[in-house]
């Protein structure tokens, strides 16, 4: 399972299937309680979609320290 954020939104890619989140923000979704229960729950009730375009970067309001050193 990966997650994607893009212009778009997030996804969750699973194998070849990816899936369009309803969560809009990357920092709620990452504080959600039992984060891959979750995300399992959530996506047995979506159909795959169309792979993402124009990712970003994997980032909300986190501090990023170090980052390629």
């Amino acid at each position: 399972m990966k997650l994607l954020k893009s212009k778009q939104g997030i996804f969750v890619q699973i194998n070849e299937a990816y899936y369009h989140l309803t969560e809009a923000d990357w920092d709620q979704l990452f504080n959600r309680t039992n984060l891959l229960a979750s995300l399992s729950d959530e996506i047995s009730t979506l159909s795959p979609v169309a792979a993402p375009a124009d990712l970003l970067a994997p980032i909300g309001s986190q501090e990023v320290w170090a980052a390629g050193v």
